[in-house]
Order: C-alpha cells, then structure tokens, then sequence
C-alpha cells in the first residue's frame, strides 16, 4: 500500500499533497509512482502537488500506477517549469 510506503519513508509531503487527497477520493497510488513523483520533483512540495496531478489526470480509474506517474511528470515538465522559472525570475 503507497500511504504506508510513504510512511516508512517519513515522506509527509507525499501523505499530505498526494496520498491522503487521493484515499479520500478512493484512488490509490502505487508505490513505484509515488516513488517517481517524489524523486522527480526532488522533493520540492510545488512539483509534488504539481506532478501528482498530471498523474491523476493520466491514470485511468482509481489507480495512479507509474506509466500515470511518468505521464505526469513530462506533461508538466516542459510548460510548468517554463512558467515557474519566469515567475521566479519575475519575468
């Protein structure tokens, strides 16, 4: 199970932005996406709750599995981190 995976890992961020949302929505993550969420995102919060989003949006049913995860993450990745750096950079 993903939430006690992430407990394991004292991985709050991931109970907090990306497997407690989804239980109470009675959708389940697995670990191996979880995993790849959290690694990409280099543990940042805003590309966690960024990434699991797109995942959630590429998951078909209730369950985020890793090919949602690695669909998340590129499709964030080239216009989401564009808009971040500029907003960073106040451009």
């Amino acid at each position: 199970m993903a939430v006690s995976h992430a407990a394991a890992q004292d991985d709050w961020p991931v109970l907090f932005a990306l497997a407690d949302p989804a239980t109470a929505e009675g959708v389940t993550w697995d670990d191996d996406a979880l995993s790849h969420v959290v690694d990409r995102s280099g543990r940042y919060p805003y590309f966690i709750q960024q990434f699991g989003q797109e995942a959630w949006n590429a998951a078909s049913g209730t369950r985020i599995d890793a090919r949602a995860a690695e669909l998340g993450v590129v499709a964030f990745t080239v216009p989401g981190m564009a808009e971040f750096i500029s907003r960073q950079h106040g451009e």
